[in-house]
């Protein structure tokens, strides 16, 4: 159900016969990765930014919209046209786009050993990804409930 999760995005997100060397690349160590491990989350976080990255759309784990560096001890929000900008304290609607500093600083050392940085990181991850996406839903998220990953 992963590697179908990465091929629909690959399918969703590329241009046919559009090549991206790197990103084939990060494909083919998030297929090994999969493999290889019981927590799949990581290797499919790795994978979706990097397709990011590749398309552009990268995000800056270091700084801010300001390029001011992420301080661990402050709240974030995310858009995915302007990055990341400081909150002092989130309104509780803002919460679904929000994330702390320290957080930021694991998912961009890809330390993904804490159970809360692995949840962050997925929702990240869709936040970045869905104005690519468009409003159809993914089939592979559909085929999982609840989500496996």
């Amino acid at each position: 159900a992963c590697g179908f999760y990465l091929n629909e995005l690959l399918m969703r997100l590329l241009l046919h016969q559009d090549e991206h060397a790197a990103l084939y690349e990060a494909y083919d160590i998030a297929l090994n990765e999969l493999r290889q491990t019981q927590l799949l989350g990581p290797a499919l976080r790795k994978f979706e930014f990097s397709l990011l990255k590749e398309l552009g759309y990268g995000i800056s784990f270091n700084q801010d919209d300001h390029q001011r560096s992420i301080d661990p001890a402050l709240w974030y929000g995310f858009d995915a046209q302007k990055g990341f900008s400081a909150i002092v304290q989130p309104a509780h609607s803002q919460l679904p786009f929000c994330f702390l500093g320290v957080i930021l600083q694991a998912i961009g050392l890809n330390d993904y050993a804490q159970a809360s940085v692995r949840a962050d990181a997925k929702r990240l991850a869709q936040l970045a990804l869905s104005p690519h996406l468009g409003s159809k839903p993914l089939a592979s998220r559909e085929l999982l409930i609840p989500p496996l990953f």
